[in-house]
């Protein structure tokens, strides 16, 4: 499978994503629920953060090697704090796209708080654990008919 690209232009950095909307729902509801379903706000504050990163290292002449970049990339590009995420959705078959921007101060502090939590959950981790891979210490649990959800357990029922 191949990932859609990701472009980083003055304003806006954007990440186009292909949908199929699959139960045919109008568009533009389809769009808002994949962006809720899929959490595309906690890949969009996380390119954002790093963004702030670039900006700041920019700025400073930190860039080395052969970045295409001229110097003073910084002053041509938008400040971290009025940088945009625009998602541009793109149908599979027909071509219909929609594009969605996403303001750093918007919809997007729950994700800041969850990817806070997830490096702290991280970092609690590699504490705990190393960094190699291993097994989970927790017990293996058995789950039974009744701790699935009700319409997974229809098929078992009506088939016993």
């Amino acid at each position: 499978m191949q990932v859609p690209p990701h472009w980083l232009k003055p304003r806006t950095i954007v990440d186009i994503k292909k949908c199929a909307n699959v139960r045919e729902r109008p568009f533009d509801l389809a769009v808002l629920l994949a962006i809720a379903e899929y959490r595309y706000d906690i890949s969009a504050r996380h390119y954002l953060d790093g963004f702030e990163y670039l900006y700041r290292y920019a700025a400073d002449g930190r860039v080395f090697g052969d970045c295409p970049q001229k110097p003073g990339l910084h002053a041509r590009i938008a400040a971290p704090d009025t940088m945009r995420w625009t998602l541009v959705f793109q149908t599979e078959g027909a071509p219909v796209t929609k594009g969605l921007e996403l303001m750093p101060a918007s919809a997007l502090y729950r994700a800041a708080r969850e990817i806070v939590q997830a490096k702290q959950t991280y970092l609690s981790c590699l504490k705990k654990f190393g960094g190699a891979q291993k097994v989970s210490d927790a017990p293996i649990e058995t789950i039974n008919d009744t701790d699935l959800p009700l319409w997974m357990r229809e098929d078992v029922e009506e088939c016993a």
